[in-house]
């Protein structure tokens, strides 16, 4: 009873939405410089929104995407007070989960009873969706997994047989979360995304081990494209997308499809708090100057080294720090030009994934594959008001339909 506000609810953005969704949208300022790296999504005219369609769909056109200079970043310069509320109240927990030892496998053991009832997105968009469950043999598309399930929501209110589509990647600090979680949260982002969302199990560590869940990843979007016909959806707009740890899937699938030169597979990826950088292991817990990063750093970490170990408290990260197959961000130069056109997005205090986004869209932008790097001001990592939450799914749902809808 003395929780703050939203602690009891799921934090995603789609949670605070009703089939109503709020009035008040909003829209992105647009910079011409060459050297803004940043988004910010703030609130203008209605007339933005056409601005914003515009630029976003003239930069899909081409070869390269100038596009990472369209977003201006403005930070608050303090978390909103709801967020400030959760990330008092989540520190003493992580301070207390490193007294105990760390990330244990009791600590993994509640992480997921957390993330199985976490989804207090409305039912009503289950009614708004058709909803297949299936069960794709993943062996067939090159994985080593005979039996996942899929999830696949297409939106009643989507007309036609050559729909725009997303494969999304749940997050759960790597060890936690399905697909069958995250229901709601699916048919939600298919009504307001206006896509076709195919949701795969790609399994959870320390059971699933790097890079085999890269495997299954893949073999869904294999699967998308041999099914498209039967599932009414169009194969050049096929986009991935994910948040957190389903974020670090997504751009390991689009590296695993450029070593294979098979990126063109993927029209678009949209990746959300992504935790798929090495920047934690740059620094040691104890000397980082960010009290955010001090107070996660070793907790996450340890989370990240089940994807290798089943005991990550003695875990050396020292021969696997920069191993792409473990942090996707650290890929090949040569293979980012190769990469599908990549939307990062993370917010002014998330904790697993600001400054490693922020590394990356370093490395992608000289390469023309950096869209953008929205960064939501005064939020954190799955910390959100029901203002903030509502104006992040309004605006997700802006980049998937300039980009995926003709």
């Amino acid at each position: 009873q003395n929780r703050p506000p939203l602690l009891d609810r799921n934090f995603h953005p789609l949670a605070a939405m009703g089939s109503g969704a709020a009035k008040g949208l909003t829209e992105a300022t647009v910079s011409t410089s060459e050297d803004e790296l940043h988004v910010f999504v703030a609130e203008l005219p209605a007339e933005a929104r056409a601005k914003l369609a515009k630029a976003l769909g003239a930069a899909q056109k081409g070869s390269t995407h100038p596009s990472a200079a369209l977003w201006e970043f403005k930070p608050l310069g303090n978390r909103v007070p709801e967020v400030q509320a959760q990330w008092d109240f989540i520190q003493p927990m992580w301070q207390g989960m490193v007294a105990a030892g760390g990330f244990s496998k009791e600590v993994v053991e509640q992480t997921r009873a957390f993330v199985a009832v976490m989804d207090q997105t409305s039912e009503e968009f289950l009614g708004q969706c058709d909803i297949e469950d299936a069960s794709i043999d993943g062996t067939a598309y090159g994985s080593e997994n005979s039996s996942m399930k899929v999830l696949v929501f297409t939106p009643k209110t989507l007309a036609g047989r050559s729909r725009p589509a997303q494969l999304w990647f749940h997050g759960g600090a790597f060890v936690a979360g399905n697909v069958d979680a995250f229901r709601k949260s699916c048919a939600a982002r298919a009504v307001h995304n206006q896509t076709v969302v195919i949701s795969p199990e790609i399994g959870v560590a320390p059971e699933l081990k790097a890079p085999h869940w890269f495997g299954n990843g893949i073999a869904a979007v294999k699967w998308a494209h041999a099914e498209a016909e039967r599932l009414g959806i169009d194969v050049k707009r096929i986009a991935v997308s994910g948040e957190s740890h389903g974020a670090y899937t997504g751009l390991g699938v689009c590296m695993k499809l450029a070593e294979k030169d098979e990126a063109q597979l993927v029209k678009l990826a949209v990746l959300d708090i992504p935790g798929f950088n090495n920047d934690f292991l740059m620094t040691a817990p104890e000397d980082e100057a960010g009290e955010m990063h001090k107070a996660c750093s070793k907790l996450h970490m340890q989370s990240v080294s089940y994807l290798i170990t089943d005991d990550p408290l003695t875990f050396d990260w020292a021969p696997h720090k920069s191993d792409p197959n473990i942090f996707p961000a650290q890929m090949d130069e040569k293979l980012l030009p190769k990469l599908p056109p990549i939307v990062l997005m993370t917010r002014e205090f998330d904790h697993v994934g600001k400054r490693g986004s922020e590394q990356f869209a370093q490395r992608l932008k000289p390469h023309g594959k950096l869209v953008g790097l929205y960064i939501q001001p005064g939020t954190g990592h799955g910390l959100g008001s029901a203002e903030t939450n509502v104006k992040l799914a309004e605006d997700e749902a802006l980049i998937f339909k300039s980009f995926l809808h003709a």
